[in-house]
C-alpha cells in the first residue's frame, strides 16, 4: 500500500470514529448521558441500509435514508429505554445501554448472520489514481454546516442552555423531554449515515458496534467533546494513530492501544480538578 493510500484509508477511518464521536459528545454533554449502544446503533443501521440496497435502493437514496433510519431507532431507544429510567443512578443508565446493545447485536446476528459483509456498490470517487471513499467527500460538507448550528441555530443554543442551567431553562418554558428527544435524534441520525458509509469501506458484523463505540468515545474524551469539531479532530487523530500503528507494530496491539488511551485520558480528567482543588 503506498502513502496516499495509507493516507486516504487512515483518514476515512478517523472520519468514522470523528462523526460517531459527534453524537457521543452531545448525548453526554448536552444530555448527561454515555449511551453504551450508540456504537451498535451505526453496526445496525449499516445492515439495515445493506439490506435496502440488495432490494434495489440507490446508495444516492440510501444517503438520505439512513440518517432517518438511525433518528428513528434513537428516538425509541429513547423512548422506550432511557426515558422510563429518566434520573436513575449513572449505573443503572449503564447496564440499560449494555441491555439495548446486546438486543441490536442479537437482532443483527439473527436476522443476517454472522458472516462479514460490505457493500459491492459505493459511493467512492477516484482522483488522479487515489481512491477517494465517501467519508472523506462527505464529512466536510456535514462538518462545516453541523458546526454552524451547533454554534449560532436557536435550537441548539435551548439544547446547550437546558444542559448549562436546566431549572433555568424550564423557567424559560424550554421541554427538558423535547431536548433530550432531540438530542437523541441527531446523535441517532449521525450514527445511521456513519453506519452507511462505514459498510461501504469496510466489512460489516454484528460485533463491530461495541468495539467501534468505545473507539469513538475514547476520540471524543481526547476532543473533549464540547463541540462537534472538536469531537471530531478527535476522532481523526484517533485514526491517524491507529494506522500508523497497525502499519509498524501487529494489529493485535491496536485495541490495547485505544484502551490505555481512554484510560490515560480518564486519570488526566479526573486528576486534574483534583490537583486545582
Amino acid at each position: 500500500m503506498n502513502f496516499l493510500s495509507l493516507l486516504t484509508a487512515a483518514l476515512s477511518l478517523g472520519c468514522c470514529y470523528g462523526l460517531l464521536a459527534i453524537g457521543y459528545g452531545f448525548l453526554y454533554h448536552l444530555c448527561r448521558l454515555f449511551n453504551y449502544a450508540h456504537g451498535d446503533l451505526l453496526m445496525l443501521c449499516g445492515y439495515l441500509s445493506l439490506f435496502l440496497s440488495r432490494l434495489g435502493v440507490k446508495n444516492g437514496l440510501l444517503l438520505l435514508l439512513s440518517p432517518l433510519l438511525g433518528g428513528l431507532v434513537s428516538f425509541l431507544s429513547e423512548k422506550l429505554v432511557y426515558a422510563p429510567i429518566k434520573g436513575a443512578k449513572p449505573i443503572d443508565t449503564m447496564l440499560a445501554g449494555i441491555g439495548l446493545s446486546f438486543l441490536f447485536q442479537g437482532a443483527a446476528l439473527l436476522l443476517f448472520g454472522a458472516t462479514p459483509v460490505s457493500f459491492s456498490d459505493t459511493l467512492a470517487l477516484s482522483f488522479g489514481g487515489v481512491r477517494i471513499s465517501a467519508f472523506l467527500w462527505l464529512t466536510p460538507l456535514l462538518l462545516i454546516p453541523l458546526s454552524l448550528l451547533y454554534a449560532k441555530s436557536p435550537l441548539f443554543l435551548r439544547l446547550r442552555a437546558m444542559a448549562d442551567d436546566p431549572f433555568g431553562a424550564v423557567c424559560c418554558g424550554i421541554s427538558e423531554n423535547r431536548c433530550r428527544q432531540i438530542v437523541f435524534l441527531f446523535s441517532g441520525a449521525l450514527a445511521g449515515l456513519c453506519g452507511f458509509l462505514y459498510g461501504q469501506e469496510f466489512y460489516l458484523t454484528p460485533a463491530i458496534g461495541t468495539l467501534l463505540g468505545i473507539k469513538a468515545f475514547a476520540a471524543s474524551v481526547l476532543g473533549g467533546g464540547s463541540s462537534p469539531l472538536s469531537s471530531f479532530l478527535g476522532g481523526l487523530l484517533l485514526g491517524l494513530a491507529e494506522t500508523l500503528l497497525a502499519s509498524l507494530f501487529p494489529s493485535v496491539f491496536l485495541d490495547a492501544f485505544v484502551f490505555l488511551l481512554l484510560l490515560g485520558l480518564l486519570f488526566f480528567r479526573i486528576r486534574r480538578p483534583l490537583q486545582r482543588a
